[in-house]
């Protein structure tokens, strides 16, 4: 983990986060006081939200700092999660209740619950007695059975023994009220949500200790301040590639569950499926700034299909809770009244809430699937938001005005600064005043920052190459990609370290695409095509075929493989600039590529420059130096022991026009 990352989404995480954190700070004192369940819903919410956001912006952060803060969050999580649960299970019952149908209790009927959580009843006895909430006291100095239920469900040990009362009194008043069972179980619950709050204020105040949002929300300000100076940009490519990578995902994750959720049977499955659904819930929720209104209608359907897969859930953890609780409440009226006639004032209830959650559960299985059927045309709409802006930022559409009357193209100059400013400074006396790059204009060379400064200088625009690519790439993490050699990784690595801000700021804003027009001829500009990779006189021409068909262009211009090339094939030009700061055909000049109109024409131009000045900088790096010295490419240089000797540079600067072919 690093804290190097595309300034553009650093900037984005930071202003995410910082509203994250301000949402769970804002409910914390709430939760505390415990006078309304529903601070510590939102501040449950608001840490599983700031919990699954910040491991996708972790690599903005200092790793020590990052590391803590999912620690404590996590902590915090966890440490809110079972009260939660009983608040919503209590909250349940409460409205359960109300479905029961009200009919007349038998005088004598133990109510367990005080008057403002019961149910209502159709024939009230007056004398009925009520007892006191969860927490209130018993009197010592009363006795009997009155006395013995109320300390038996508020949970105080018994003191005397004499369970006969209570047997006669369980014959007499068995029947099929279900309201005595549900109340018995939400004062249970009730009992332990009361035992819980204590604990809960702890792990809070324990929380605010630590300090954790003020820290996460003083770093994210630094970021957001820093950006705002700096004009920072948080619709970037990598913003939108990150985004769609973490959603792309999730998503296929909540997929693979499809056919579990066929099967009524698959209940582990379905629960696994709610968990992966919220995580692509909040993964998209995370990343909605940058789409506008574009993740709305995938974020409705997952928060609808969550609701689902939690409503299963739900009746799921009552069915299996439901049977351990009877089995508990038994042993426990076993051991204190030495029978278990009472529990027949109870289980009617229970088993009827059991038979209503099996019920409900095969309901809503149903109506999960035909949800799911109904909206699986939403996985390709998600897809197609998630690609648009991508596709947007990697083609951008540049001005080049009709008045200007040539175009200097180059490409692979590799941080070779003596070679560039040699190739500007012919096209210069050439009348041109317009220089495109096809991209590694950095990687390998001794002068990376120099280079893009003096890009930015003269103006120039460009693609990014694989050489940026990989420095990027090296630059995210302390461990090489995969699939990178070490050698070539430390090379980057260094490549990186050189860069400032501003040099890695202009890496990442490199698009992999420019567009034009230039008089009545369309341009394209790429480092390489997708296919095929490699633009130059081997290659096969039914592949340049295909590619200038596929182009939708007049004129495509690239690079990558360090050799001139320009064929007009079907009406289309296609034009390899050759290498401008490294050679691949044993020419040691730097090749560029001039560009005129009126009449439109193509000329491969090579300098002659001061390369013992670059390799004087590379002398503790032979492998590279002899990349530049020979014209090899890395993996041919690393094999060698010392840098071949310097061949002789011609001297001469040579132009070559490319024939239209006849």
């Amino acid at each position: 983990m690093t804290t190097n990352t595309d300034p553009g989404y650093r900037l984005y995480g930071a202003t995410v986060l910082a509203q994250l954190a301000a949402d769970m700070a804002g409910e914390s004192a709430g939760v505390k006081a415990g006078t309304d369940i529903e601070y510590i819903h939102r501040m449950r919410v608001a840490s599983r939200r700031l919990r699954a956001a910040l491991p996708l912006f972790a690599g903005c952060f200092p790793e020590k700092e990052y590391r803590r803060w999912e620690t404590e969050i996590k902590q915090i999580t966890r440490s809110l999660g079972r009260a939660r649960d009983l608040d919503v299970q209590i909250a349940f019952l409460r409205d359960y209740a109300q479905t029961i149908p009200s009919v007349p209790l038998r005088e004598g009927t133990p109510r367990f619950l005080p008057g403002e959580f019961r149910m209502p009843d159709a024939e009230q006895p007056a004398s009925l007695p009520i007892l006191p909430a969860p927490e209130s006291s018993v009197p010592e100095e009363k006795s009997g059975l009155l006395t013995r239920l109320k300390r038996f469900f508020a949970g105080i040990p018994e003191q005397t023994a004499d369970p006969e009362p209570l047997r006669s009194h369980a014959r007499e008043n068995t029947g099929t009220d279900l309201r005595s069972g549900i109340e018995c179980l939400t004062l249970r619950l009730m009992q332990e949500r009361t035992a819980l709050q204590p604990d809960v204020i702890a792990a809070v105040e324990r929380f605010e200790k630590s300090k954790t949002l003020s820290a996460l929300q003083k770093s994210c300000v630094e970021i957001i301040v820093r950006g705002k100076l700096e004009k920072t940009e948080t619709t970037t490519t990598t913003s939108y590639t990150t985004a769609y990578h973490a959603i792309s995902l999730a998503a296929e994750q909540v997929k693979l569950y499809a056919a579990a959720l066929a099967d009524p049977e698959r209940k582990n499955a379905h629960h696994e499926m709610r968990i992966t659904a919220k995580k692509l819930r909040y993964t998209m929720e995370t990343y909605r700034g940058l789409y506008g209104d574009g993740l709305a209608p995938a974020i409705k359907m997952v928060k609808e299909l969550q609701d689902y897969l939690g409503d299963m859930h739900d009746c799921d953890v009552w069915t299996e809770y439901l049977p351990e609780f009877l089995a508990k409440e038994e042993e426990t009226c076993t051991a204190y009244f030495g029978n278990t006639g009472f529990m027949d004032t109870i289980r009617p209830g229970i088993a009827a809430l059991e038979e209503d959650r099996k019920t409900k559960r095969a309901e809503l299985h149903r109506d999960a699937n035909l949800f799911w059927k109904k909206n699986e045309g939403m996985w390709s709409i998600l897809e197609q938001n998630l690609t648009k802006p991508i596709h947007d930022l990697r083609l951008k559409t540049i001005s080049v005005p009709d008045s200007v009357s040539a175009i200097a193209f180059f490409a692979d100059v590799h941080a070779n600064l003596p070679a560039l400013l040699a190739i500007i400074e012919d096209a210069k006396s050439r009348g041109c005043t317009t220089f495109l790059y096809a991209g590694d204009v950095i990687g390998f060379g001794p002068f990376p920052e120099e280079t893009l400064e003096y890009l930015q200088k003269i103006n120039a625009a460009g693609v990014r190459g694989n050489a940026e690519e990989a420095v990027l790439a090296v630059g995210r993490t302390k461990n090489c990609p995969e699939g990178m050699d070490k050698k070539r990784c430390a090379s980057h690595r260094r490549t990186w370290k050189k860069l400032s801000g501003t040099g890695r700021a202009l890496l990442f804003a490199m698009p992999a695409e420019i567009r034009f027009t230039w008089g009545d001829q369309r341009f394209a500009v790429m480092h390489h095509p997708v296919f095929p990779e490699n633009v130059c006189a081997e290659t096969p021409e039914t592949e340049l075929e295909r590619l200038c068909a596929d182009a939708e262009a007049d004129v495509i211009i690239c690079g990558h493989t360090h050799c001139t090339f320009a064929r007009k094939i079907h009406g289309v030009w296609i034009a390899n600039t050759g290498g401008a700061g490294r050679s691949g055909d044993k020419d040691l000049r730097a090749s560029y590529l001039l560009a005129t109109r009126d009449p439109f024409s193509l000329h491969h131009i090579r300098v002659p420059y001061n390369l013992e000045e670059t390799l004087r900088h590379l002398k503790k790096h032979k492998e590279i130096a002899a990349m530049f010295a020979a014209g090899l490419d890395f993996d041919e240089a690393a094999d060698l022991r010392e840098v071949p000797e310097l061949p002789p540079m011609q001297t001469t600067v040579t132009v070559t026009a490319a024939e239209e072919e006849t």
